[in-house]
């Protein structure tokens, strides 16, 4: 298994790669969405929690998480328990603990 790393808002929405916010399989929200969103989009994973961190800046001021997840290399992926709370103020990126 190899570690990956995705982002969620402080909605619970995952990141794609185009820098949207949509929920993932994984959220309790997932089937509220219009069929169009749930099933058009990608959730973004990074290689480590470094990329992971430097893919929020840019986004609107708010809490982040950055979800450390599992993958078996054939495209499933599992998120595990390790999470890092952040928070972005527009410039600069503050942690928060694990």
């Amino acid at each position: 298994m190899e570690k990956c790393f995705k982002v969620l808002n402080d909605k619970g929405q995952t990141m794609t790669p185009c820098g949207k916010w949509w929920y993932d399989e994984q959220s309790l929200k997932f089937d509220d969405q219009p069929e169009d969103v749930k099933y058009n989009t990608d959730t973004f994973y990074t290689d480590t929690v470094n990329n992971a961190f430097s893919s929020v800046e840019g986004n609107s001021k708010g809490h982040y998480y950055i979800v450390e997840c599992e993958s078996d290399g054939r495209g499933d992926v599992k998120p595990t328990d390790n999470q890092i709370k952040c928070y972005y103020n527009g410039g600069k990126i503050t942690y928060e603990g694990s």
